[in-house]
């Protein structure tokens, strides 16, 4: 998204951001920018001891999407137990590659579901991640096939906290948030 607003704001008439071999459609709302992504799928998956072991709590449900390399999205039954995860360190690539999303639903509206989510990856670094848009793509999948929604506000649980948007059309997943210009250059 950051991208997404640094080029809209550098040209107005930019609707598409190129990153590598991929394309992304952009949008804007005033200072909320939006960037399409494919939809995810999802498969069921098993919940192993070690998710205890490396988290301290035991999902409710376990979806896994992509390869071996991809994500696990981890459900929750609360924000306490959502928050009183562990993050795991690196050990976790003993027991698997996948990035892991936990995820857990605040409540419901008539317009959007709300949810929050962690997102670990330390075998790409970083431990917890602060704000992770491409983590909507799959819990915008996740929340529809388990809840019907069709719009999220998710609440990022990480240290730095983030707020993300998503809403879906027929054929991707539009991920959105508030992008703040820096006040200083870097």
């Amino acid at each position: 998204m950051s991208a997404a607003a640094f080029w809209r704001d550098s040209n107005a008439s930019v609707n598409t951001l190129h990153m590598g071999n991929s394309r992304f459609e952009v949008d804007s709302e005033g200072d909320t920018f939006w960037v399409a992504m494919p939809l995810a799928s999802l498969q069921e998956g098993n919940t192993h001891r070690w998710m205890i072991d490396r988290l301290g709590k035991a999902p409710v449900r376990v979806e896994a999407s992509g390869p071996d390399q991809g994500y696990l999205v981890l459900e929750y039954t609360d924000l306490d137990t959502l928050m009183s995860l562990t993050a795991p360190d690196g050990d976790l690539t003993k027991h698997t590659q996948r990035a892991i999303i936990a995820t857990c639903l605040l409540d419901t509206t008539s317009t959007q579901t709300n949810i929050a989510l962690r997102y670990f990856a330390p075998q790409y670094g970083n431990p917890e991640d602060s704000a992770t848009g491409s983590a909507l793509r799959l819990l915008a999948a996740y929340w529809r096939k388990h809840r019907g929604a069709e719009t999220l506000c998710a609440y990022q649980c990480s240290p730095r906290g983030g707020l993300l948007l998503s809403r879906l059309d027929d054929k991707q997943v539009w991920i959105g948030g508030l992008v703040e210009k820096a006040r200083e250059p870097l």
